[in-house]
């Protein structure tokens, strides 16, 4: 069975071919920027990720992510310059945050299962010079959060709570169960 990541992202394909997956990238047709939804955080990023999966309308079984960070109710996604990310890390520093990592699989026009992890994050507290310097890695470009914890920015934090893999973009916890399912070769 052919498995279909909807994400051109290079980490994101890396994740799922180190646990075994043959999967292929290609990227969706939906404009995040534009996405427009009613109702819960969670809901939200469930509803981006399926449609990002179905914009593919393939034959073959899609995987599609998305993922936000939410403080006392604000949604954050990706940032777009080094000044907001100052801004949204100094929000950050020294409190605990929400990562929403929604996830959806689809076939033609038909979303077999979807859902959302959850973790919950603490960063440390941070002075403006060391927010300074990490904005100056560029790790924060294209990241929900404006950080990357799988490399330098596992140093801004704390604790941890939830799946490892959910605040990487990829929440294999209820993702693999649903493959599984599926019948997707290479899940034992």
């Amino acid at each position: 069975m052919t498995l279909i990541l909807a994400s051109s992202s290079p980490w994101k394909l890396d994740i799922l071919r180190s646990i075994g997956l043959d999967v292929e990238g290609r990227s969706h047709r939906v404009d995040e920027a534009g996405f427009s939804f009613e109702g819960s955080v969670e809901e939200r990023v469930r509803r981006l990720a399926e449609d990002k999966a179905l914009s593919l309308d393939s034959d073959a079984l899609v995987v599609a992510t998305d993922q936000v960070l939410e403080l006392d109710g604000r949604v954050y996604g990706k940032v777009n310059s080094p000044g907001e990310a100052r801004s949204v890390l100094s929000l950050l520093q020294g409190r605990r945050h929400r990562l929403l990592s929604g996830w959806a699989l689809t076939r033609r026009d038909r979303v077999k299962a979807s859902g959302v992890e959850i973790a919950r994050l603490r960063m440390r507290p941070l002075s403006d010079d060391q927010i300074r310097r990490y904005v100056e890695t560029d790790e924060w470009v294209g990241m929900a959060g404006c950080y990357r914890y799988e490399s330098a920015g596992r140093q801004l934090f704390e604790s941890l709570e939830g799946d490892f893999h959910a605040v990487l973009g990829m929440p294999l916890a209820s993702l693999l169960p649903a493959l599984r399912h599926e019948g997707v070769e290479g899940i034992l």
